[in-house]
């Protein structure tokens, strides 16, 4: 449902922006994920006359498996696309760290200044 919405409102623009591999691992997951949800309801969907269906409880405890399994893989995907931005922000905190100990050295002169003027 999402990956629908997206695409109607973004259009082409979807698979054709700057996170285009994104759109596609998306859109790759949700067909995979629609395929395996249409295989499994096609081999345990229960024939008549069968005794050796499998019950809808087995099969939603398959599937359950399954979504938890494919969550995890997108959240590590997810965590890779935010770890752009962590990398410049630990730049950005290193940066400052070290612009802070010429700060403190800075400061430290000007009271010896300040200090050989006022004696």
């Amino acid at each position: 449902v999402e990956l629908v919405i997206r695409v109607a409102a973004q259009g082409m623009n979807f698979f054709c922006s700057e996170d285009w591999m994104w759109a596609l691992l998306d859109t790759f997951i949700v067909i995979t994920s629609l395929w395996d949800i249409v295989m499994d309801a096609i081999y345990f969907w229960p024939t008549t006359g069968s005794t050796n269906s499998i019950s809808f409880n087995e099969m939603s405890s398959f599937k359950a498996f399954r979504i938890i399994r494919i969550t995890r893989i997108v959240k590590a995907v997810r965590l890779m696309r935010i770890f752009r931005f962590v990398m410049a922000l630990r730049m950005l905190i290193t940066s400052i760290m070290h612009t802070l100990k010429s700060l403190f050295w800075a400061m430290v002169l000007l009271v010896l200044i300040i200090y050989a003027f006022a004696v």
